[in-house]
């Protein structure tokens, strides 16, 4: 037995994490990560790995569910997770995950962006001197202001300022310039041993030096990282106007031009390119997709995939204005 989590602080709820396909080597990292989450189900996905680190993670979280998922390579023996519930905490046996361990319980990261039942809103911690601020999921950026801008009512379309605990969605972005200095894009990474961080080192390395045709400066471009809607909001638009609220936040309150967008999700990419005029800078078919090892040939390491291509999309605040 281990000890209830004394700060389990839900923030998101009821994420569905299905019908999909996880492809990763040996030295990759997991290929789910939750944290602060109630209500968490994930089931029909595919995970092909040669990995011995546990595919899923989940810190914070409780009311876990999982069915029909797919292993394969994977190392790892164990077929045991961690699941808090309401009432007692618990250590569950269950074959369709593999080693899903909690860890950080007296963590919380709340995200920067959230729409709530009263509308789209900053997500704020205010301090002693009045300062509120909020700080992005890779921790390189961080966007303060001194009030609660806006929020937006996601029954009405109108403008409000009332406040609800309730998230329906949320958005996690940072600032591009930071990212590629943490992670040193100057040139792609084939020493990598995981062919996904390499594909997607080589997208940004290509948008950052090939694509955006000039030099990239701090609070330029906006690098929107991941988001996700309550599954019983979707087809609401919810997940549009949040991503129209944090670009125009990044471009009126922060100075930003442009917000670059990684996605192979056809979701994702209808919102940004459709719905927000953004460009699609670079597609990339994952089957035709060559990985240059450093010193150790090239390989095809998504030639059996046959699904959605990652694409680099662009959006230029100005032709939004």
């Amino acid at each position: 037995m281990v000890p209830y989590p004394v700060q389990l602080i839900p923030v998101i709820f009821n994420i569905q994490i299905q019908s999909s396909t996880f492809v990763y080597s040996q030295n990759s990292q997991r290929a789910i990560q939750c944290t602060n989450a109630e209500g968490v189900q994930i089931s029909r996905n595919y995970f092909n790995t040669a990995s011995s680190i546990a595919p899923v993670l989940l810190c914070n979280t409780k009311n876990i569910s999982a069915s029909n998922n797919n292993f394969i390579s994977n190392q790892s023996a164990l077929s045991q997770f961690y699941t808090y519930d309401n009432s007692t905490p618990c250590l569950t046996s269950l074959t369709s995950l593999i080693n899903l361990l909690p860890s950080a319980f007296n963590e919380t990261f709340l995200p920067p962006i959230i729409a709530t039942g009263s509308g789209i809103q900053i997500n704020v911690v205010r301090t002693s001197t009045t300062t509120t601020s909020t700080t992005s999921s890779t921790s390189q950026t961080s966007i303060t202001t001194s009030t609660v801008s806006t929020s937006l009512s996601n029954t009405q379309g109108s403008l409000s300022t009332r406040s609800s605990s309730v998230i329906y969605a949320s958005t996690m972005a940072s600032d591009l310039y930071s990212y590629c200095e943490q992670y040193s894009h100057d040139e792609p990474s084939p020493s990598s041993q995981d062919p996904t961080a390499a594909l997607f080192s080589e997208l940004i390395h290509e948008s950052v030096h090939d694509e955006f045709k000039q030099e990239l400066k701090t609070n330029m471009v906006l690098y929107i990282v991941a988001g996700a809607t309550h599954s019983k909001h979707t087809g609401k638009n919810l997940a549009t106007k949040l991503r129209i609220h944090l670009c125009n936040y990044a471009r009126d309150i922060k100075g930003f031009q442009y917000a670059f967008i990684q996605t192979m999700s056809p979701a994702t990419r209808h919102i940004y390119v459709k719905k927000m005029n953004g460009k699609e800078m670079k597609i990339v078919d994952l089957a035709t997709w060559q990985w240059k090892k450093k010193d150790d040939g090239s390989s095809y390491s998504f030639k059996n995939y046959h699904n959605e291509p990652a694409v680099n999309i662009l959006i230029d605040f100005n032709e939004r204005k």
